[in-house]
């Protein structure tokens, strides 16, 4: 697979953390995120097109999707000490956040999923999820997954509110 791959997001186990051979064999392309912030997955790699079988009955909105394909995404974020960050979270559709190889977070935010009205605008806080950072330097990992319509995310470092 060339660089900034998709793959079949059904023949992965998206809950679980790319194994060192499989993140080493991936060749990372470095990317630029655009204002506000958002890294706009479409500018490197086609959206899928599948039949999302949600669009038209909300009960199915749990099931497997045939055709959705997911890209892998990462950085380090340097800490100078051990503490705890607010990672502020849009993506379209789907995403999973790994730190330090650990699976931290699983989130569906597509069109017609959180309820039958919802747009799946890719918004820089759909969601949060708590960093436990250790003095150094952490490797931050998402898959994100993609059903149609474009696909992307934004992420947010804060400071903990007291």
């Amino acid at each position: 697979m060339g660089p900034f791959a998709s793959y079949d997001a059904l023949e992965r186990k998206l809950e679980r953390p790319l194994l060192p051979a499989e993140r080493d064999a991936i060749q990372w392309q470095s990317v630029d995120a655009e204002p506000p912030g958002f890294v706009v997955i479409n500018r490197y790699r086609e959206s899928p097109h599948p039949r999302v079988t949600f669009a038209n009955d909300f009960s199915k909105r749990l099931e497997p999707q045939p055709g959705m394909k997911v890209v892998y995404a990462r950085t380090s974020i340097d800490s100078d000490r051990d503490q705890v960050k607010k990672l502020y979270i849009g993506y379209s559709d789907d995403v999973s956040v790994f730190l330090n190889g650990k699976v931290l977070f699983r989130g569906r935010s597509a069109q017609n999923f959180r309820d039958p009205g919802f747009l799946g605008i890719l918004n820089p806080e759909n969601d949060a999820v708590y960093l436990s950072l250790k003095k150094g330097s952490n490797e931050l990992i998402l898959a994100v997954s993609e059903l149609g319509g474009g696909w992307g995310f934004i992420c947010r470092l804060a400071e903990l509110e007291n």
